[in-house]
């Protein structure tokens, strides 16, 4: 997500992440999130990556983050995975 900065690139980048599923890449979509600027477009996409790739235990290092778009972001997508993360 590094040096994109219109809308609907960000969500791209953040589908073909999604699409990849790996785990390596929750960081990057966690700080994405912080840079989002609260716009519902980007975190919707980033949200949905995160709950594409599953990694429930990396996700939730965004709960301890400073940044409240941040732990919105991480409890959405963990919920979502379904199973008892919470």
């Amino acid at each position: 997500l590094e040096g994109a900065n219109e809308p609907l690139a960000i969500a791209n980048i953040a589908a073909n992440i999604a699409d990849k599923r790996s785990a390596s890449a929750v960081p990057a979509l966690l700080a994405g999130l912080a840079k989002s600027g609260g716009d519902r477009f980007v975190d919707h996409a980033i949200i949905n990556a995160l709950q594409q790739i599953g990694d429930a235990k990396h996700t939730a290092v965004g709960f301890r983050s400073n940044d409240a778009n941040v732990r919105r972001g991480a409890l959405i997508a963990v919920d979502q995975m379904g199973g008892d993360h919470l």
